[in-house]
């Protein structure tokens, strides 16, 4: 082989082996420099171009050239490290950031001084490596467990990571805290076992089997040492290892007690008062019932959940009730009902039903709650006390017999003597030669306009001594007071009462008992006429009729004024109370009647003292 050939085979070699260099600089990111101290001279190789980005074949590297690439914040610590290096000429090793096209690259340099035979230093040669790839990851990493440390740092668990052989490998600052109160240093715990350092935890079996079995494990305990109620969720880590986060759940666990307490509190409450109490869903089936409606019912718990609050109704009773459930369903309202409920003995009592809606929180009905109160008793004895009133209304109108009495025959004694004169008069008439007809009919006229008069006057006192009451209806105020007047003439004149009646007919008309109101008013007039019976001053009766607003509602206001002996505070205080009584043969039964008369008819009846004279009764009525 001659010596041009071994020369061609030596340079292919030599630049095959320039190639494999440059590709291996270029996968590994690292490229090669040299700076000749004595000339200046420097080289870069392909890829040192290539990191800073600049073109090798229009470039001229130099050492200004290299510093000024330097990120400035870096340039004068690079410059320090290279001088250093040239000094105690040693080797040359630094990590930096350069700005390449606008943008930051993190780059390794490292160098290595060339001595020549003499000792001096005459080049140094070296690497610089491209780490910006890998930088780029370090601080994503670096940031993502910022964040995650950041994450853990701020939630009130203490959270606990172990490796596969039961070492710590991080505490949160709560786990921190934590290992604080127990006494340990959390740095120290650092790469400790934990069963060297706890060697009995109070759920050693839920971390075994968290470890043992890669399952996750959640565990609920007291924890002596703090006092605490703790919850830990354990997971098994790829890692082998595991992590636990422990929750204080003592607020939650005394709230849930606090709530059973509650509970068994309300049941106390709801199996002790005297009703019915119940909840129906929202198609009215039974959700729950306490104790007394299971007395009451006959059934068990599980039989009247099978059961609809309608099943036991009175028959006469359902359509009613029905009509008032699905009104208040439909406008979502409290609702209050009378009805008739069947007992165990099969017989229907009456109760005072009230129940009221629970709401989803999109506002959609879900639950009725409620009582059913018993009021049998109450309504018979409301029935008795009726009939008691009604008697009672009857003997007070009988003891005002005697006034009626002496009008009656006031009244009767005059058209009863008009009718005799005109009875004579007519047979005179008759009786002449020459009968005269027209005056005989006139005086008949006479006799027939008197009769009328003494037939009202009887029916306006026996409507007063009635003893039971009559329909409700339309009631005409000022005629009521004007039958009563027309009654109490005589005792009026007698006294020398002088009446001021200021009621016209087109007052508001209540809804009423003609016979009640009129017995209110006898009870009410007679009072005032009794009390001006002593009076040396003027005695003026005076009777007034109003419009008044009464409960939101029309109303009318009846006022009967007198100029009497007034009323004491003692009298005033005591004036309606049953069998109170300042006269010397009343019942003390009138006022206390008429006030359970006007509040029958959803009014109510008082008293004042008038300033100066007398005292003045007054009622007000719903229309």
């Amino acid at each position: 082989m001659g010596a041009e050939e071994a020369s061609g085979r030596l340079e292919a070699a030599l630049t095959s082996t320039e190639a494999y260099l440059a590709e291996g600089q270029r996968i590994s990111h690292t490229g090669t420099w040299a700076v000749n101290l004595t000339s200046g001279r420097v080289y870069w190789s392909e890829e040192v171009f290539r990191i800073c980005g600049l073109d090798p074949a229009t470039t001229k590297p130099s050492q200004d050239m290299a510093f000024q690439l330097i990120h400035p914040d870096d340039r004068a610590f690079v410059q320090e490290a290279f001088a250093t290096a040239l000094r105690e000429r040693s080797d040359y090793s630094v990590e930096h950031r350069a700005i390449v096209a606008g943008h930051t690259k993190y780059l390794h340099a490292l160098g290595r001084p060339v001595l020549n035979e003499l000792g001096e230093l005459v080049e140094y040669v070296g690497t610089v490596v491209d780490l910006t790839e890998r930088k780029l990851a370090e601080i994503k990493l670096r940031e993502a467990n910022e964040k995650v440390e950041m994450i853990l740092n701020s939630i009130n668990d203490q959270f606990v990571a172990l490796s596969k052989d039961w070492r710590y490998t991080y505490l949160n600052r709560r786990a921190a805290e934590q290992a604080k109160l127990l006494g340990k240093d959390p740095a120290a715990l650092i790469g400790k076992v934990l069963w060297d350092e706890f060697p009995n935890p109070p759920n050693e079996k839920a971390i075994r089997q968290v470890m043992e079995q890669r399952v996750s494990v959640t565990d609920e305990l007291y924890y002596a040492p703090f006092g605490q109620w703790v919850e830990n969720h354990m997971y098994p880590t790829p890692d082998g290892g595991m992590v636990t986060f422990q929750t204080d759940v003592t607020d939650r666990k005394r709230a849930e007690e606090n709530s059973r307490q509650n509970e068994r509190r309300l049941r106390l409450l709801v199996e002790s008062i005297p009703h019915q109490v119940w909840s129906y869903r929202a198609d009215r089936t039974v959700e729950f019932v306490n104790q007394r409606w299971l007395d009451y019912a006959g059934v068990t718990c599980e039989e009247a959940q099978r059961t609809s609050g309608h099943d036991r109704l009175h028959p006469d009773d359902r359509d009613r009730v029905d009509t008032i459930w699905r009104a208040a369903s439909s406008q979502g309202d409290p609702w209050e009902v009378e009805m008739r409920l069947l007992g165990r003995d099969g017989r229907y009592r009456r109760f005072l039903s009230r129940g009221a809606p629970l709401r989803s929180e999109s506002g959609e009905i879900t639950q009725w709650f409620g009582t059913n109160t018993d009021i049998e008793d109450r309504k018979q004895a409301e029935g008795a006390l009726r009939e008691t009133e009604v008697e009672l209304a009857h003997a007070a109108r009988l003891m005002t017999i005697g006034v009626l009495m002496a009008t009656l025959a006031h009244e009767l004694n005059q058209p009863l003597a008009a009718t005799v004169a005109n009875s004579s008069a007519a047979l005179r008439w008759l009786e002449q030669d020459v009968p005269r007809a027209d005056e005989a009919m006139s005086a008949m006229r006479r006799i027939l306009k008197d009769a009328t008069r003494m037939a009202d006057v009887i029916v306006s006192v026996r409507n007063l001594l009635k003893k039971s009451a009559t329909d409700h209806a339309r009631i005409n105020i000022s005629r009521i007071i004007q039958d009563v007047l027309l009654s109490l003439e005589l005792e009026i004149s007698k006294h020398k009462i002088t009446v001021r009646q200021l009621c016209s007919n087109d007052q508001p008309q209540p809804l009423g008992s003609k016979l009640e109101l009129q017995q209110v008013m006898l009870n009410l007039i007679v009072n005032a006429i009794e009390a001006m019976a002593a009076s040396e001053w003027s005695r003026e009766l005076t009777i007034t009729c109003e419009p008044r607003e009464f409960q939101a509602r029309a109303g009318i206001l009846v006022a009967v004024k007198d100029s009497g002996a007034g009323l004491s505070t003692q009298t005033h205080s005591r004036l309606f109370d049953s069998f109170f009584t300042t006269k010397p043969s009343g019942l003390g039964m009138g006022l206390s009647i008429s006030r359970s008369i006007v509040h029958a008819h959803g009014g109510v009846l008082w008293a004042e003292p008038n300033v100066g004279h007398g005292a003045t009764f007054q009622f007000i009525l719903p229309v």
